[in-house]
């Protein structure tokens, strides 16, 4: 019996942070085209001018068109999971993620990604066994690109070298 208050009353995991969704959402699910695809290592998107070569210790799920992150990658090594999402006539910098806070921001130019200017910013979250989210964000044609990396606690350094080793094969054509 002891026991059982015991393990009642024992916290229990938080779900990984949610993915950000596009205020395009198609919420019926008709009509789902993928939004890209990867071919010989590099992920190419069907609407939008960008391209990511994608390592071999990363597992790409395209996104579907018209709704959420447009790919999410996930590293096979320290879990952490890559969300790139497309905003078209969209505004530079980070949206709103549920439980989480936008505690950094800063504008100016990153060795992770080739492209300049750009917004980094950092979401802390409000529990520390949840994710911290790193991301960079940035204006390219129109479209406003959203690089997010979710890393699970205890992979920060780990987590922020893989995801900036991924950023280093983002290319928006043209830009």
């Amino acid at each position: 019996m002891i026991l059982l208050l015991v393990l009642g009353g024992c916290p229990r995991p938080l779900p990984p942070a949610a993915l950000v969704d596009d205020a395009s959402d198609d919420a019926s699910g008709a009509g789902q085209v993928p939004a890209g695809s990867v071919q010989g290592g590099i992920w190419t998107d069907e609407r939008y001018p960008w391209t990511l070569r994608v390592p071999p210790t990363w597992t790409a799920q395209p996104g579907v068109d018209g709704g959420g992150p447009r790919l999410v990658l996930v590293h096979a090594g320290t879990g952490v999971r890559v969300e790139v999402s497309v905003v078209p006539n969209g505004a530079v910098g980070p949206r709103p993620r549920p439980g989480c806070e936008w505690t950094f921001e800063d504008h100016a130019g990153y060795r992770a990604l080739v492209i300049t200017p750009l917004v980094a910013a950092t979401c802390t979250p409000e529990d520390a066994r949840n994710p911290r989210v790193l991301g960079y964000f940035l204006v390219e044609g129109g479209e406003a690109y959203d690089l997010e990396a979710v890393i699970p606690p205890g992979q920060l350094l780990a987590g922020k070298d893989a995801a900036d080793a991924l950023w280093a094969g983002f290319r928006v054509k043209g830009g």
